[in-house]
């Protein structure tokens, strides 16, 4: 399996990553049936719903989403590289093995900060939302107070 996410494929992988009904265990299914991205989104039909990830549905939000411009999922990239966002993919080299662990890795990972820290022995990690409720503010704030400390 190929690993190495340059512009074209990390915007392919974003796609992918958004098309409904495709989760992180699916798409690491897909990647045990095509050899890399490429592969995949040049398919045919048929051979996707031989992998049996993709349904009919599936298959017709993949074509919508690929058909769609790059220029948005370009400017996203540009936009994390000006502000030193790392766009981490589940399937790269730096992807944190410890997140293999549990039941539902998040597809990617967008990493404001150490990178070194992905392999630290202890850590932790804050998940965010976009509609986050008073609790989460709250945990943030919690969150925020233990960074100032160094934890």
């Amino acid at each position: 399996m190929d690993n190495d996410f340059d512009r074209n494929k990390l915007v392919k992988w974003l796609k992918l990553s958004s098309v409904r009904g495709l989760g992180p265990k699916k798409i690491l299914h897909l990647f045990n049936c095509f050899e890399n991205i490429d592969e995949l989104f040049s398919a045919p039909a048929e051979s996707l719903l031989d992998t049996r990830v993709f349904t009919v549905e599936i298959i017709k939000d993949f074509e919508r989403v690929k058909s769609t411009s790059d220029d948005y999922y370009n400017k996203a990239i540009d936009y994390c590289e000006k502000q030193g966002i790392q766009v981490i993919p589940l399937l790269d080299k730096q992807y944190p093995l410890k997140l293999f662990e549990i039941s539902s890795p998040p597809c990617t990972i967008f990493l404001w900060g150490d990178e070194a820290l992905l392999k630290a022995r202890k850590s932790f990690a804050i998940v965010g939302s976009r509609k986050a409720n008073e609790a989460a503010h709250k945990f943030a704030a919690f969150e925020s107070a233990l960074s100032d400390l160094g934890v």
